[in-house]
This record gives C-alpha cells, structure tokens and sequence, in this order.
C-alpha cells in the first residue's frame, strides 16, 4: 500500500506503481480529487484503475457529474437533517 499526500503525489505514485485501486479524497492541498481523475484518466493505462471517493466533502450535484463515468463509486459524509412537524 502506498500513501500520497498530494493529488500530484498521488499521480506520481500511480503512475510507476500501476495500483490494483485507489482511494481518493476530494479535497487535498494543490491538486483536488476533481482534477486528479481527470489527469488520471488522460492515460490509456490508467483508465482501468478503479477509483472509490471517500469524502467528507458535501457533494453537489454538479460535483457528483464531474466525477461521473471517471470513479466507480462515492462514499460521502452522511448529513442528518431536521424534520420541522
């Protein structure tokens, strides 16, 4: 297993190691998870490489379709809401 503390690390390490998936935060310092799939995925070797979000972020919709098609599944902070009766 293999940590970066950067998505340009993370870019880096995935690169030479060719890793069986990886786990992604949305939000990091410099690069964030968004532009880090996109950059990922310019590279036919890398297209195969599973990619599962885990985040604290709250993900808009928007965000949602940006990740779309490039990660295979998102796992977000659970919200609690209040109900007004």
């Amino acid at each position: 297993m293999a940590t970066a503390a950067s998505g340009e690390e993370g870019l880096d390490l995935a690169r030479r190691l060719k890793p069986s998936l990886i786990t992604l935060d949305i939000m990091m310092p410099g690069m964030d998870g968004f532009d880090f799939v996109l950059a990922l995925r310019q590279h036919q070797e890398n297209q195969s490489i599973p990619i599962i979000v885990v985040t604290a972020k709250d993900l808009t919709d928007e965000d949602h379709r940006r990740l779309d098609g490039g990660v295979q599944y998102v796992i977000a902070r659970a919200h609690s809401r209040r109900m007004s009766c």
